[in-house]
């Protein structure tokens, strides 16, 4: 199993969101979100209707992926 260092900002958003949507831990919340962006990547479901995302969008993608720790 891997840690996460999450931003102290962050699991107090994240709890209630977690919360809010039924899930019985923040731990549950991430990983289904992860699974599901996953997914969505695999089955190229983040580019519908659009061919291809720019070369800006993905640096700006991967940067907020690495302030989230995901990277």
């Amino acid at each position: 199993m891997l840690k996460l260092q999450i931003p102290e900002e962050m699991l107090e958003e994240l709890h209630s969101t977690a919360c809010g949507f039924g899930f019985t831990s923040s731990e549950e919340f991430v990983c289904f979100v992860l699974k599901e962006l996953l997914e969505a990547i695999k089955n190229k479901d983040l580019l519908a209707g659009s061919e291809k995302i720019s070369e800006q969008e993905q640096k700006e993608l991967r940067a907020k992926l690495q302030n989230l720790g995901y990277m």
